[in-house]
């Protein structure tokens, strides 16, 4: 499968989440809790204790070699599957060792069994995850790999549950060692089940890489880069914290604390409930902020993991879950946007071809430090406590460790991420967050018409929430005219650097769909009684007032202000007066204004006639269309893409062709869709169109994968690889050629850019009404 097939990509990225969903299942019964209890009964010395826990992550240094050696292959499957195997092989001998005899070298064995399974893992695991990056487009990766964070989560609690309370039960009964075979063969068998949905993966070809890359010498040149260099000494420090004090925790909450298995599980629930609650805010800081900002705040939040169980006491169980669930929440909500954020990190501060190098060197160094650091602290505990250390040395240690993490969090301030904002500014914005912005936000996102996403943008601007300022900022480029002025005046609100450029790239670009200025306060209060006072600043000698005193009256929406409007519409000397009069006109709704506005189609004005054409567009003005066809016909400018929707308002089906001519003339690409919204109102689709035009590609791919799914013929299959190739006029000639459709034959002969989106939307609404 080339890389670049995008619908092939997203096939391979939900069976991985089959795989992801059952190798996690795997992990929490052979290297979860059961694990650890295993190893407790190996052995009571500490440092053997971490010794054990740090030798995979030790042969983690392998991901260098895997890395580079992974590269010399043109297909990721066959390498990756190699590896992938003999990691859940060697778990076999761990699940029967528990039976074994006393007498029997069950640590020997067990120390040979895990360092294979791990030299299996961490020699495919940098190739792996660059499969998944290849498969993923850069704008999507925070939310993928946020909610491949909170899954794996979920999963691991969901089978913990009844795997712990049957371990305890087995305790009760003295009968561990059986317990722990049957929930290690349990473990065994789940992850052969997710490695036959790895083997149902399709293959991805390899970009082609020069020979460089896969040399060791490679690694070298990667490391000159020097934001590398500070990301790995950054990494260094944040594993330290995330690790010294993890082998740890289990034998201080079962030998101090003596807590049940199925308790330590519902602890994990808590974890896993957050961790999947807090998947989509990830995701959305991530895509909004950049990787940096959310990396910085969920390192800080992770301090509040240690910190908890430093606050436990022995006997005091009430106290001691009560504070370990609030630890666990906080973790749940730290470790997605840490698994997020890291690694989506790494990718953004490495070079593109120095990428696999990159993401070896990372893991290595991360892995190398996550076994070294619990071996030291083992080797401390053994030293000051001996071979059962009591609560004062575990709680100095995990305080030692939350210290770590807080510490860790400010490496990250020297490392350059172009793609991410700034902390400080990051935190400026959520600083000025409040609840009414914050709904607001949630309205704009589900936001499926114009109207709706309008009322949205003015309760942000309203509430002057900064936060909000990126997502305001985009809807300056929305194909609805009210969609933009109602981003306008609320960026002008919020006041930050990011408004300012939006908006002045506007009104340098596209100055006819800016108003001049906001709404005067009178009309604010949405009393009738002001109409006479905004009437008398209709002759006003200043030209600002005049419009402004026009706009006004068109937001109290007073039939008392007809007659000045209309005169106002029809003022010969001031353009900018005349098409504030014709909006006012628009707003109050009354059809008595009728030949008003079509007369100012024919102004000489663009500004003008736009206004006058969104009139005629709202208040259904059927007898404007003669005149609408007329103007379409002579040469665009930049007021035909509100002309054409005003014919797709009020024309048929006879003047699709000429609307979608005009599409195909515009240069804009706001313009253009304008054109194509317009075709779908005169079709009667121009919700699910307005919604499809505007869905993120992988949203958009996924229509695409169900709607092809449903064909038997292969038509739409054919037609979507196509457009995907750039090859949209063929795409659209298939789909005319196949269908006995007039409207997509018309679509066809005209061309526009985006008229395949449009056909898609036209075909799945007839399928759908059948």
């Amino acid at each position: 499968m080339p890389a670049g097939d995008r619908l092939e990509n997203l096939r391979a990225l939900r069976i991985a989440n089959f795989d992801l969903a059952f190798a996690t299942m795997f992990g929490a019964l052979v290297a979860g809790n059961f694990y650890s209890e295993f190893i407790i009964r190996l052995t009571p010395d500490s440092r053997l204790r971490a010794f054990i826990f740090a030798l995979s992550a030790l042969l983690g240094v392998l991901q260098i070699p895997g890395s580079i050696l992974g590269q010399r292959f043109p297909r990721y499957k066959k390498y990756v599957g190699v590896g992938g195997f003999f990691w859940r092989f060697w778990w076999i001998p761990i699940a029967f060792l528990p039976l074994m005899p006393a007498h029997w070298p069950r640590l020997e064995i067990f120390l040979s069994c895990v360092a294979l399974q791990a030299i299996s893992i961490f020699m495919i695991q940098p190739t792996y995850n660059e499969w998944l990056t290849k498969l993923v487009p850069v704008s999507h990766r925070a939310w993928y790999f946020s909610r491949r964070a909170a899954y794996a989560v979920a999963f691991a609690a969901v089978v913990g549950f009844p795997a712990s309370r049957f371990m305890d039960f087995m305790r009760a009964r003295g009968q561990t060692d059986l317990g722990l075979c049957i929930t290690f063969s349990a473990g065994v068998l789940l992850g052969f089940v997710s490695f036959y949905f790895f083997m149902r993966m399709p293959d991805t070809v390899r970009d082609p890489e020069p020979a460089e890359s896969h040399q060791p010498k490679s690694l070298l040149v990667a490391l000159e880069h020097k934001p590398l260099k500070r990301l790995l000494i950054f990494l260094a420090v944040f594993t330290v914290g995330q690790t010294v004090a993890a082998p740890f925790f289990f034998p201080y909450a079962r030998e101090v604390l003596n807590l049940n298995l199925l308790t330590l599980q519902l602890l994990a629930a808590c974890m896993a409930i957050a961790s999947v609650a807090s998947a989509r805010l990830w995701r959305y800081l991530g895509e909004k902020y950049g990787n940096k900002p959310i990396l910085f705040i969920a390192g800080v939040l992770i301090f509040g993991g240690p910190a908890c169980w430093a606050l436990t006491y022995p006997g005091k169980d009430v106290w001691n879950i009560s504070i370990l669930v609030l630890g666990h929440i906080c973790a749940g909500v730290a470790w997605t946007g840490v698994n997020a954020g890291q690694f989506n990190f790494t990718l953004a501060v490495t070079k593109p071809e120095h990428r696999a190098q990159a993401l070896g060197l990372t893991q290595a160094v991360s892995a190398v430090v996550s076994g070294i650091a619990p071996l030291a602290a083992g080797y401390w505990l053994n030293a000051v406590s001996g071979e059962s250390p009591s609560r004062t040395f575990y709680v100095a240690l995990f305080a030692a460790n939350a210290a770590i993490r807080l510490v860790a969090v400010l490496f990250l301030i020297g490392i350059v991420d172009p793609s991410s904002s700034s902390i400080r500014g990051f935190l400026r914005q959520v600083a000025g967050v409040r609840p009414r912005g914050v709904l607001a936000m949630k309205n704009l996102q589900k936001a499926a018409s114009a109207q709706e996403k309008q009322r949205a943008v003015r309760t942000l601007g309203e509430s002057k929430m900064t936060f909000a300022e990126t997502e305001v900022a985009q809807l300056l480029n929305d194909p609805s005219p009210i969609v933009r002025r109602e981003a306008a005046m609320a960026l002008s609100k919020f006041g930050g650097e990011e408004a300012v450029a939006a908006l002045t790239n506007l009104i340098q670009k596209n100055p006819h769909a800016v108003d001049e200025e906001m709404i005067e306060a009178l009309a604010a209060l949405d009393d009738e009684s002001a109409v006479p006072a905004l009437v008398s600043l209709l002759q006003n000698p200043s030209s600002a007032l005049r419009r402004s005193s026009a706009r006004a009256l068109g937001k109290l929406r007073s039939r008392k202000a007809l007659g000045p409007l209309m005169e106002a519409a029809s003022n010969t000397e001031d353009a900018e007066l005349r098409r504030a009069a014709i909006q006012a006109l628009r707003l109050v709704g009354d059809p008595v204004c009728e030949p008003v506005i079509s007369w100012a189609l024919h102004d000489a004005y663009p500004s003008v006639r736009i206004a006058a054409a969104e009139a005629c567009a709202e208040l259904k003005l059927a007898s404007a269309a003669d005149s609408l066809r007329t103007l379409l016909k002579e040469k665009p400018d930049e007021s035909s893409a509100e002309l054409a929707y005003a014919l797709g308002s009020v024309g048929n089906e006879h003047d699709l062709q000429t609307l979608l001519c005009v599409a195909r003339q515009m240069d804009s690409s706001v313009a253009r869709r304008r054109c194509l919204l317009a075709a779908a109102r005169l079709l009667n689709v121009e919700r699910e169109f307005y919604r499809f035009l505007l869905f993120d590609p992988v949203s958009r791919d996924e229509l695409f994968l169900e709607f092809a799914a449903a064909d038997k013929r292969g038509v739409f299959r054919r037609a979507i690889s196509l457009y995907h190739s750039g090859k949209e006029e063929d795409a659209l000639a298939l789909l005319a050629r196949k269908l006995n459709d007039h409207r997509i034959a018309i679509i066809s002969e005209c061309g526009p850019k985006e008229g395949f989106l449009l056909a898609i939307t036209l075909l799945r609404q007839s399928r759908l009404s059948s």
